[in-house]
């Protein structure tokens, strides 16, 4: 393609130079942004002195067969939990009852259906509305299931 000349009979720089100027104010922002990073992390963990990793080694996962529960406003929600046992747990086998299709946790299935009843279908599209409820849920199978229950999630969750 052919350049444009002025008529002084110099090129045309086009965009070029703009071009150049902003990718030097965006390293600069990217660098500066990195350096804030690394810097603040490293004082923050030089002063707590709180190391946050866990040498225990997580208990097994128990998996209970999805629910339907009627949340607010005339809507369904299909639920399915994953509840990761306590470290204490750990090297035994995740209970498996045949004849007990709730594998020991019919409360925690209780305290699911009390906590997502409570709910609206417009509160839990959102995910920040899942995480609240979510949480709301982890309190109360912490107090149900003292030192047994680390954490919860979800392997099925379909609302109607």
């Amino acid at each position: 393609m052919a350049k444009k000349k002025t008529a002084d009979g110099d090129e045309a720089k086009g965009g070029k130079g703009k071009t150049l100027a902003m990718g030097a104010v965006m390293a600069i922002g990217i660098l500066g942004g990195l350096k804030g990073f690394v810097l603040s992390g490293g004082k923050a963990a030089a002063a707590t002195g709180v190391s946050t990793t866990t040498t225990t080694k997580p208990g097994p996962i128990v998996t209970l067969d999805p629910i339907t529960v009627n949340i607010a406003g005339d809507r369904f929600l299909k639920i399915g939990l994953g509840l990761q046992l306590s470290g204490k747990l750990a090297g035994q086998p995740a209970p498996k009852d045949s004849n007990d299709p709730t594998k020991g946790f019919a409360r925690a299935l209780d305290l699911t259906i009390e906590t997502f009843g409570g709910h609206t279908y417009d509160s839990l599209v959102t995910p920040a509305g899942r995480a609240v409820a979510k949480e709301e849920l982890i309190k109360k199978l912490e107090a149900a299931y003292p030192e047994e229950v680390e954490g919860v999630y979800f392997t099925d969750f379909v609302m109607q």
